[in-house]
């Protein structure tokens, strides 16, 4: 699984492009290099080629990671809206040296990704 390209290149709606491809490849590195160890990472690497909000899915999967927010499939989970705003409420505090991978163009990010980014709400005063 480490060697080969599962969600080879092709015509269909899950197809990646070589962009993607590139992506899934950078991530994977960064992750192999600087969290080997963590079975949790935060990546926010938003929609493919097709506009499908998965690539951080895709390269968890290769990794054998999976997302610090209790996602499952981020291209599904946000088609709910209830379950994208339980997803946002989670409890999540990130540790010094957790690592965070994020996109350059954070306008390729979905509802989940991007919402990850905005900070919390401050607590009122009483």
């Amino acid at each position: 699984m480490r060697s080969k390209l599962i969600l080879a290149p092709g015509n269909n709606l899950w197809a990646l492009a070589d962009y993607d491809r590139a992506i899934i490849s950078q991530a994977r590195g960064l992750i192999d290099r600087f969290s080997p160890a963590a079975p949790k990472v935060t990546l926010l690497l938003g929609a493919g080629a097709g506009g499908h909000d998965m690539l951080s899915d895709i390269v968890l999967m290769y990794d054998g990671k999976w997302h610090t927010w209790p996602r499952s499939f981020t291209f599904s989970d946000q088609l709910v809206p209830t379950l994208a705003n339980q997803i946002l409420a989670a409890p999540i505090e990130l540790a010094t040296g957790d690592l965070v991978l994020l996109r350059r163009d954070t306008s390729e990010l979905g509802p989940i990704e991007s919402g990850i980014l905005k900070p919390p709400p401050l607590a009122a005063c009483g």
